[in-house]
């Protein structure tokens, strides 16, 4: 796939951030080495949590100064926060955890020419569409993925899993036919069943007093369950050991006034055993069936859904973090029976790797479906159905107003290049608008999820951009038209309106 041409032709390397729920990463490669091996990339790693382990990404977390300037991120500002707490110094500073929900309304500092947002589900399919077979899991020896016409990737991360349908059209050119949403299933959720069961054993308010006074040793002791819980193997119910802090375990003690074996054996915790220490073990089984996959249920649903509505995919690609747990998979074999499940021995990788190369030569990804409805506000004829609240009397003509023209529609295939327009007309013959000559025009674009939207006012028709036309000296005309287009350009529209006087471009997100 290289040798082909970016809009990042001319610089000097292709940098991706992978921001997650839980935890972030970044790599990046040089141009020139992409030409030579495009999968020589180089992934930062990170220490923390007094551990000497290192890992290829660390905690979304940032600690903020009291100014409000940047402190620390992942790690260190976990570790740096809970000193504080511990110390009982914190109430000035700024700690924020999760933040990923947060950079959605603006970017940090980047010019708009030199970022590009990726799908996550195309990353991955795009980096394990590089891997030799002997890097896959599961691959046989005449296994050869560049070989499959359509694949499902299945994206586990820390928040949510991501389902995609990627037909492969040739070695340059790649559809997305559908991407769904598979729902809230991540270690985020997993690792917040586990607390749960925490706060079932030791109560909420001594895991709540344990979280605030020994924040280092509560965050040690989930980061213990991270690791552990990837461990997991179907069919063997081996326990799992889990070192509970002496802090919370004495505390606990404290309270109950017996022991932490006496206190399970009360609660006739049959599948936990405590030994020496605060050593917890805890059957595999029981991890799986009370911290999995009660949370995996309606993923696992929409996995099934889309495996019936496209019968004809080759293999199924996990990738993210939880693809590391071989529970998971093996679950995931479960629903997609005969079809071969694959999984890259870097898969919690395999987004920001594939980000890069996506950066490389980002117009491999010829055609995507709309997630959603695009479309403009406009005022139509009135007809019989519409709602009687939108009529408007017009120079001798009965309009509905607030009507949502398409542009695109939701479930649409929409090509790389592709432009769809609509001629837009505005007259103020009529005296009781001929002072909008002299006002700006704002022509807005808005999204839905819905397939076939009458209004803009609907539920879920949301405002996405606004192209303002400046008035014109004099005003507008009388009669005055232009026309708005809408151009699919991978991971962003371009939207332009274009009139005699020129044109005026915004660039959106195809995201969302």
């Amino acid at each position: 796939m290289a040798g082909g041409t970016s809009s990042l032709d001319g610089k000097l390397l292709v940098a991706a951030i992978d921001f997650g729920t839980a935890y972030s990463g970044y790599a990046f490669s040089f141009r020139s080495d992409y030409r030579l091996d495009p999968l020589k990339i180089e992934v930062n790693h990170w220490t923390g949590n007094g551990s000497q382990m290192m890992s290829p990404k660390a905690p979304s977390s940032v600690l903020l100064n009291p100014d409000k300037t940047f402190k620390s991120f992942g790690y260190m500002a976990e570790e740096e926060y809970s000193s504080l707490v511990e110390n009982g110094q914190h109430q000035d500073w700024y700690f924020f955890t999760k933040i990923k929900m947060r950079l959605l309304y603006k970017e940090a500092g980047i010019k708009s020419d030199d970022i590009m947002l990726v799908y996550e589900p195309e990353a991955a399919a795009l980096y394990c569409r590089f891997q030799k077979m002997q890097n896959i899991s599961n691959a046989k020896d005449d296994s050869n993925l560049s070989k499959k016409k359509k694949m499902l990737v299945f994206d586990m991360g820390g928040g949510t899993t991501d389902i995609s349908i990627i037909k492969i059209i040739s070695e340059r050119e790649i559809h997305i036919v559908e991407r769904a949403c598979g729902g809230a299933f991540g270690g985020v959720f997993i690792n917040e069943e586990f607390i749960q069961w925490l706060e079932d054993v030791f109560g909420k308010d001594m895991i709540k007093e344990f979280k605030k006074k020994h924040r280092s040793d509560f965050m040690l002791l989930i980061e213990n369950f991270e690791t552990k819980k990837r461990l997991i193997k179907p069919d063997d119910d081996t326990p799992i050991c889990f070192q509970i802090p002496l802090s919370l375990k004495a505390s606990s003690e404290k309270v109950w006034g017996y022991s932490l074996e006496e206190h399970l054996d009360k609660m006739s915790k049959s599948s936990v055993q405590v030994k020496k220490r605060g050593k917890l073990f805890i059957k595999s089984s029981f991890i799986l069936n009370n911290f999995f996959l009660p949370i995996a249920k309606d993923v696992f649903e929409e996995l099934r859904k889309a495996l019936s509505k496209h019968g004809d995919i080759d293999c199924v690609l996990a990738v993210g973090g939880l693809a590391q747990s071989p529970a998971v998979v093996s679950e995931i074999r479960k629903y997609v029976k005969d079809i071969p499940v694959y999984v890259p021995f870097d898969s919690s990788l395999a987004v920001v790797s594939g980000a890069v190369l996506y950066g490389h030569e980002n117009n491999i990804i010829k055609a995507r479906v709309c997630l959603y409805s695009y479309g403009i506000q406009t005022m139509r004829p009135f007809i019989k159905g519409d709602d009687e609240n939108k009529k408007v009397d017009q120079e001798g003509e009965t309009w509905c107003k607030h009507s949502f023209r398409a542009l695109y529609k939701a479930g649409d295939l929409v090509k790389l290049g592709d432009v769809s327009s609509y001629n837009l007309v505005e007259s103020f013959e009529d005296e009781n608008r001929n002072h909008k000559r002299f006002k700006p025009i704002r022509c807005v674009l808005f999204t839905s999820k819905e397939k076939d939207v009458r209004y803009v006012t609907d539920e879920g028709c949301k405002e996405h951009g606004t192209i303002d036309i400046d008035v014109p000296e004099g005003g507008f005309p009388v009669h005055y038209e232009c026309t708005v287009e809408l151009e699919f350009a991978g991971t962003e529209i371009i939207a332009r309106l274009k009139d005699e006087n020129g044109t005026k471009t915004i660039r959106l997100e195809f995201m969302n």
